[in-house]
């Protein structure tokens, strides 16, 4: 903060792209930790276990973790001066008591559990899916406090070392683990789960009390005015953030009576899929975000505006393409990023159809994030809310009917559906609020989109065919994809986008090689 207690945009702007790249580095090591947990179980009973008793604590993560550390810091900011300490302490107290009680109800009901969660499982990966979440369930009230503790630092303009421990040191133990387990002793992957979280929360505590003197004072008062008011902005929020979660439940309980291996099979393929969406959309929001909550706040709406606009557009610009190469060359992807060790042509198979359904939700799942951020900077957690119960409910009535239609298809395609609608819903509520986030001018560009699209897929296919009598499968599609790629961007440039004009626009001037070709107006050079 300045010597007036107002974050600077300019540290604003270090900070999320020095978190962006930590969210890079952490996609690509959680991608490095999906291929090592592949090639070690492949589809089996022992990779379906440890992905449905790893969904139960998300679910609750996202209450716990995402909405009260999201909330936490608009709370803490907001706390009388002399109180901060004492409400970073009770904070702390109470959920970890609340999350530690949830852990014990989870161990003594796993049976329970197992049976909801995996009702089409068999006597021996129920049982493995047991003893992983008698196990597991031990990572909520650790990773409670690590998420309070993240919070608090963010308050103090203190981004980095939390990134670092959740992006990059959580991941490392993962894959550790993950290399160390075998079929012969599984459980290890679960003792990993819970370590991954306790190395980080020690390394984050120890700079934290170093750095800024931080202590947990004994404190429990449910009572407390700002603890309270944290409480009314978490619940709405952290409801709306379990939505994905529980969409994946649904579409776990429903998978787990199609037969082995389709549980993780459906969880690769999403993966790879969220990786994706990252890499299109959360990291310009990771960069943005701030920025355009600042000058919402000010009541600058139009500035606020054009951020969502340039974020819609880079969000079609990226995931359109994606579509269609993964409608394409879904399986020697697969092939390429999967298939070793106890990864089977089956697994490829299954993965590589989960991933092309999946993979049209994409530009949905982009707009839906883009657009949900819009509403919170906006202050409107009460909609964000209710499109997330419609959204959910959707997606369960989809699957219930899907799945009886196309089987482990209808649960991939149910996901993307219910992703367009809930994109739908925001969009919608936007409208509401007379922000022009989606101009004819943005949809012009959309169309320029499409075709370079469809020229890119029209010369990627000769290309692929050519090249398979000559090399593999997996590396002929890559070069298909290059090849594409390569075409994409040039047929953007010559039907001159304007999302490339304006960034090209924001390029250093020694690099603006485009300069005579993209006029550069007062408008797209702001």
């Amino acid at each position: 903060m300045n010597k007036k207690g107002n974050i600077t945009l300019k540290n604003l702007a270090r900070s999320a792209s020095a978190t962006a790249l930590l969210l890079i580095i952490s996609k690509i090591l959680g991608f490095a930790r999906e291929v090592f947990l592949a090639d070690r179980f492949g589809t089996t009973y022992i990779a379906d276990a440890y992905v449905i008793a790893a969904s139960l604590p998300s679910v609750l993560f996202a209450l716990f973790a995402s909405g009260f550390t999201q909330s936490f810091i608009p709370s803490y900011v907001r706390a009388d001066p002399k109180n901060k300490a004492r409400f970073f302490s009770n904070t702390c107290s109470v959920l970890f008591l609340i999350s530690l009680l949830i852990t014990g109800v989870c161990i003594a009901f796993r049976q329970n559990i197992v049976s909801l969660l995996a009702p089409g499982f068999s006597a021996e990966p129920a049982a493995l899916t047991a003893r992983f979440i008698a196990v597991i369930s031990f990572y909520l009230p650790i990773f409670t406090i690590f998420n309070v503790l993240t919070a608090y630092l963010a308050a103090q303009e203190d981004f980095i070392p939390g990134g670092f421990c959740d992006f990059i040191l959580v991941n490392l133990v993962l894959i550790a683990s993950i290399l160390i387990a075998t079929p012969q002793s599984p459980m290890i992957l679960a003792y990993g789960y819970v370590a991954s979280m306790i190395l980080p929360l020690a390394v984050l505590w120890a700079y934290a009390r170093r750095k800024h003197g931080l202590r947990w004072e004994p404190v429990l008062d449910l009572h407390d005015r700002d603890f309270r008011h944290l409480c009314t902005l978490a619940i709405p929020l952290g409801l709306s953030l379990m939505a994905d979660q529980i969409n994946g439940v649904v579409d776990r309980m429903f998978a787990s009576g199609l037969g082995e291996g389709v549980t993780s099979a459906l969880s690769y393929a999403n993966r790879v899929q969220s990786i994706l969406l990252t890499l299109t959309t959360t990291i310009f929001i990771q960069v943005c975000y701030p920025r355009m909550n600042l000058y919402f706040a000010a009541g600058e709406k139009e500035k606020g505006s054009g951020y969502v606009q340039r974020a819609l557009l880079i969000a079609c610009y990226t995931s359109i393409p994606l579509v269609v190469m993964f409608a394409l060359y879904a399986q020697p992807i697969v092939s390429l990023i999967f298939q070793r060790g106890a990864f089977s042509d089956e697994s490829t198979a299954v993965t590589s159809v989960c991933l092309t359904l999946y993979a049209l939700g994409i530009p949905f799942f982009a707009f839906r994030t883009i657009l949900t951020n819009t509403l919170a900077a906006n202050m409107r957690q009460k909609l964000i809310l209710r499109n997330t119960v419609i959204t959910v409910a959707s997606n369960i009535a989809l699957d219930f009917l899907l799945v009886r239609i196309w089987g482990y298809r209808g649960l991939a395609l149910a996901t993307s559906l219910s992703g367009a609608l809930a994109a739908s819903l925001m969009y919608r509520d936007i409208r509401t609020l007379n922000l022009p986030v989606f101009t004819r001018r943005q949809a012009a560009d959309v169309v320029k989109y499409t075709l370079a699209t469809a020229c890119a897929a029209a010369v990627s296919l000769p290309v692929y065919r050519a090249l398979l009598t000559a090399w593999s499968d997996e590396l002929s599609a890559l070069a298909a994809i290059a090849v594409a790629g390569i075409v994409y961007v040039f047929v953007t440039v010559l039907l001159k986008s304007e999302l490339l004009i304006w960034l090209h626009a924001h390029l250093p001037s020694r690099l603006q090689i485009l300069r005579g070709y993209f006029p550069v107006s007062e408008d797209e050079s702001r």
